[in-house]
């Protein structure tokens, strides 16, 4: 028997609600530490070609960290209305219940493994 998530489910809500307001926080958290590492790298002086080099890729790494950690809090603020809407636990593409164990390693998952796999390719 296949385990789903039931958003009427109120125990099950909350402890997924608490996971979500978790992630929530690393995420600000990391987010916070990149930007002001940016903002320090962007106040020094031009120095040795070695150095605006090393500047330049991490520059370029903690930007890409920025990237990621906006969609990570966008794809956790779309979770949060699942749950509130009550959709929370259901594929966005067929309709069909998302395993809990998928959601337990995903909690922000909008598709079930099925149609994920069709949308990335994979056999």
């Amino acid at each position: 028997m296949k385990q789903t998530i039931r958003s009427s489910d109120k125990e099950l809500s909350t402890e997924f609600m608490r996971r979500l307001d978790q992630m929530q926080r690393q995420s600000r958290d990391a987010l916070a530490v990149s930007e002001a590492e940016l903002a320090t790298l962007g106040g020094r002086e031009p120095s040795e070609p070695e150095d605006d080099s090393a500047r330049t890729v991490t520059t370029t790494v903690l930007s890409e960290l920025l990237v990621r950690e906006r969609k990570a809090l966008e794809e956790i603020a779309a979770a949060r209305a699942r749950l509130v809407a009550g959709t929370f636990g259901t594929c966005e593409r067929c309709g069909r219940a998302i395993k809990r164990s998928r959601l337990e390693a995903l909690p922000t998952a909008r598709d079930c493994v099925r149609c994920q796999s069709q949308v990335e390719g994979v056999r």
